[in-house]
């Protein structure tokens, strides 16, 4: 179904007397909280927007109950079977029940009340916190309840969206969030799955923010939905775009929604990890695009299996990452201050990939692309062997560049074999945590050495007692 058949589907069950609207009614404060204490009060279904309000919108909200109650919008539920779906005020009675009443952290102040103003500044451990707490149970809220009259279950999704969309059209409400509260396979088989399966945590170091609100997740994986069944795609999606993945039918594509489901747990894995080792990526436009680049590749089929997919992965973020913090996130070169800049860094990863982010950013991501298609071989070993054990070029070349260009020896002192520099292809790519014993391969834990300092690390290595 299309977003724009949605409105008359509703309206049909309204017109067979499936459904139907009971009168306004005021509940207080209490009643929901008891509700929601019982179980029978659904805060936030799948329709519904991420929780976004400030503590500034929080304290305005009881301020207005408290001194002005008439001035609240009522509140929209959806009754299946004695359990109230909040299909509008999602917001407020999220905000009145878990951000106040029972938040043993809230305050209540804010910028627009004063000092004189009733409760200011009290909290559970003050002693007017039961009088407080009393005063706003009273107040109410005015509601309408929309019954159901023997709906199905995808005619119930139907019904909430629409309801959703209805009592929030024209309201400060985006364009992600509208697109979650369609009733698509997309949202319900996928979107939905994955945030409940995956810890905020997580999905902060995907989106590489600090909250994960307004539906940014939800975004976030339709984003990487679209460029996996389209990955040869030149942008992210557009409107159009986003109006066609939410219209297909899942059933028609079983296996390549379980691949997906795979790879985007496997993805979720390996940035967390790497993020934990080595801090928030640089940038979110960044780490889209190297994740929509080797979930492109992994849809291709370029990859034998997950696990070299996991260590591609690894490789590129190590890789990209770690050039931008060394080259100083590049703000010499951002700056045109030539006499600070490497010509061969500034004319291969500064001209061919970090230039084309900043200002308009979003129409340079086919040249972001090109740069990583064309390169792709050297950020990490493809279809070979053993993928966890190989450096990639960027990496023994950022290293080989770091020493100075020569062997750096073993046991902290100085080569014994060779003298100053030393070709590139002269020296080799050493782990310095042993790959056996769980070295990872990545830039920290790389070593440049030459034949015979690698020999004689290696020879005591596998000669140490408990090797042997």
């Amino acid at each position: 179904m299309k977003t724009n058949e949605l409105f008359e589907t509703v309206v049909n069950y309204q017109a067979e007397n499936r459904v139907f609207f009971q009168n306004a009614a005021n509940w207080d404060v209490r009643r929901f909280c008891e509700m929601f204490d019982d179980g029978e009060l659904i805060l936030q279904d799948w329709f519904q927007r991420d929780y976004c309000w400030s503590k500034e919108q929080v304290a305005a909200l009881v301020h207005t109950l408290i001194h002005t109650p008439t001035l609240l919008p009522e509140i929209v539920l959806i009754d299946i079977e004695g359990k109230y779906y909040v299909a509008d005020g999602h917001q407020r009675l999220r905000s009145l029940i878990l951000q106040v009443i029972k938040n043993p952290d809230f305050k209540y102040q804010s910028k627009e009340i004063t000092k004189l103003t009733k409760y200011y500044n009290v909290s559970p451990k003050d002693v007017n916190w039961k009088s407080f707490v009393r005063e706003l149970e009273r107040q109410t809220l005015t509601v309408k309840v929309i019954k159901n009259n023997n709906l199905a279950e995808g005619e119930l999704r139907n019904l909430k969206s629409y309801v959703f969309r209805k009592w929030n059209n024209g309201k400060a409400v985006n364009a992600a969030e509208k697109r979650g509260s369609f009733p698509s396979d997309l949202n319900i088989t996928l979107v939905q799955s994955l945030k409940e399966s995956i810890s905020e945590e997580v999905q902060k170091a995907l989106l590489v923010s600090n909250s994960v609100g307004r539906n940014n997740f939800n975004e976030f994986i339709e984003k990487m939905f679209y460029h996996y069944i389209t990955p040869d795609a030149t942008c992210d999606p557009k409107t159009e775009d986003f109006e066609n993945i939410h219209s297909l039918e899942f059933e028609t594509m079983t296996g390549k929604i379980n691949k997906f489901r795979q790879t985007f747990n496997a993805m979720a894995e390996v940035v967390k990890d790497y993020t934990d080792k080595n801090g928030k990526f640089w940038g979110a436009c960044g780490l889209r695009d190297v994740l929509t680049f080797v979930n492109s590749l992994q849809a291709k089929g370029e990859f034998k299996n997950i696990t070299e997919y996991r260590e591609y992965l690894m490789s590129i973020l190590d890789t990209i990452h770690t050039t931008y913090i060394k080259n100083s996130k590049f703000s010499a070169y951002y700056k045109g201050k030539v006499d600070e800049m490497n010509q061969v860094v500034n004319e291969f990863w500064f001209s061919g990939f970090f230039s084309h982010f900043g200002k308009g950013q979003d129409s340079k991501f086919v040249h972001r692309r090109d740069f990583l298609n064309k390169n792709k071989h050297s950020f990490g070993p493809i279809d070979d062997s053993d993928p966890k054990r190989l450096f990639n070029l960027f990496q023994r070349q950022f290293k080989y560049i770091e020493q100075n260009k020569k062997c750096c020896g073993i046991n902290g002192e100085d080569c014994k074999h060779t003298n100053g520099e030393v070709a590139i292809t002269d020296l080799q790519a050493d782990h310095i945590i042993e790959h056996s014993i769980k070295g990872t391969t990545t830039i920290n834990n790389l070593q440049m050495l030459c034949v015979d300092c690698h020999k004689e690390k290696t020879r005591g290595f596998v000669m140490k007692p408990e090797l042997v």
